[in-house]
């Protein structure tokens, strides 16, 4: 009998989370047929979103908040100072960073081994949001063996001086050789690379793995339908595997937001001379500042112009202070390969914070390094194919407003090279 009344209570349990389950599910339901219904009442995001990607944002969303504690989303990612100053020291935003531990999380993978992967991995298959992306480099080695348990061989005995006899049906034992299944996983990623590859990779994640643990987590607590609701709504966008790009007009002019609820900037006046041209004798190629990019058939506003020329050198538009220069590969700044960025000196007609960025320059010809002063007509770099790239030329952008190193919105740089 007692055994009968375990057996029921252990049902009943699974009958309660079963049914919790269903009301967790009916609710998101709920919500994606509610936020119609309240179309632009308080609910600005759901008005765009990719429906098609719905049912995989519902699945997502149960899987977060059935998982527990671990983050899900970039934003349950609290960055210490630490890394916010670390970060764009390595060609990262904040928000690469928070992507990077949620994804890692999620996995089940040290974070430090997916920073280490995307700086040494030089990607070259075109943009992606970084949470997705570290997802699917997540993903990748947990297929690749990457949480087996390692092969550790024992301790071997001291040598006997007299040999073995062995009869005619015994072989001698194969030696035994140690598998650390993480490296071998991150192995697979580039098979090519080797040893060599591994160790660059372990060499990056070395010196990220102390800071990486000063992160705190705040996952989303289902408290309210609009907590629900607006997790709902970052799962299905996140599965649109894209980031934010949105082009407004301000004065006529067109400016690139990268993230929402920016006010957008104008464009700062400039003295005569502030500026000079980056890339002499070149000539614009088809990708223009606003030209549309699609990516995963979502549309991505170019936040740069494209210089086409045989090659030669890539100098300084302005006077200024190097912030950043080595390999990138940022969907958020739309740049990559051999990059540069220089923060512009003050601008005596306007105070806005001027930065302009350089990319695909020849891998080791960079001539600058990070805090290094410039002035207009330095060489930077020679123009290149490298990152992102299908032919020679330099990717020429200018950034406006906020602090930090890369400034924040992305301005047509076209009226100030004429």
């Amino acid at each position: 009998m007692a055994s009968l009344f375990s057996t029921i209570r252990e049902w009943g349990g699974r009958l309660r989370n079963f049914a919790i389950t269903c009301g967790v599910l009916f609710v998101l339901i709920g919500c994606f047929v509610c936020s119609s219904l309240i179309y632009g009442v308080g609910l600005p995001r759901a008005r765009s979103l990719p429906w098609e990607h719905t049912p995989a944002g519902l699945s997502d969303t149960l899987d977060y908040f059935r998982a527990g504690g671990y983050p899900y989303l970039p934003r349950d990612v609290i960055l210490s100072d630490l890394l916010r100053e670390m970060a764009p020291q390595y060609g990262f935003l904040p928000y690469d960073i928070q992507a990077i531990v949620a994804a890692a999380r999620r996995m089940g993978i040290q974070s430090e081994h997916i920073v280490g992967i995307q700086m040494n991995a030089k990607l070259e298959g075109g943009f992606r949001d970084m949470y997705p992306l570290a997802l699917a480099i997540g993903q990748f080695l947990a297929q690749n063996g990457y949480h087996d348990p390692p092969v550790i061989c024992p301790t071997p005995m001291p040598e006997s001086t007299e040999s073995p006899t062995l009869t005619p049906e015994e072989t001698p034992e194969a030696p035994c050789v140690e598998v650390n299944p993480k490296h071998e996983a991150i192995k697979a990623l580039n098979p090519d690379g080797g040893e060599a590859w591994l160790g660059r990779v372990l060499s990056t994640a070395s010196i990220w793995e102390s800071p990486l643990q000063t992160v705190d987590v705040e996952p989303t607590k289902p408290l309210t339908f609009f907590h629900i609701l607006s997790v709902l709504i970052e799962m299905v966008r996140l599965r649109e595997a894209g980031y934010y790009s949105e082009l407004v007009l301000v004065g006529g002019n067109p400016v690139i937001l990268t993230s929402p609820g920016q006010p957008p900037i104008p464009y700062p006046d400039v003295p005569d001379g502030y500026f000079i041209h980056p890339y002499a004798g070149s000539s614009l190629s088809g990708y223009c500042f606003g030209c549309e990019v699609h990516v995963d058939g979502k549309v991505i506003y170019h936040p740069g112009v494209d210089l086409n020329s045989r090659g030669g050198a890539v100098v300084a538009a302005c006077n200024g202070r190097v912030t950043y220069a080595g390999w990138m590969n940022s969907a958020t700044l739309w740049i990559s390969g051999v990059v540069v960025v220089i923060e512009c000196n003050p601008n005596p007609l306007d105070p806005t914070p001027i930065c302009t960025l350089y990319g695909h320059g020849v891998n080791g010809s960079l001539k600058v390094g990070v805090n290094q002063n410039v002035n207009a007509g330095a060489w930077l770099f020679d123009a290149g194919n490298t990152g992102y790239s299908f032919g020679t030329h330099l990717h020429y952008g200018i950034r406006v407003g906020g602090g930090g190193p890369f400034c924040n919105q992305a301005i047509n740089p076209m009226p100030y090279l004429q």
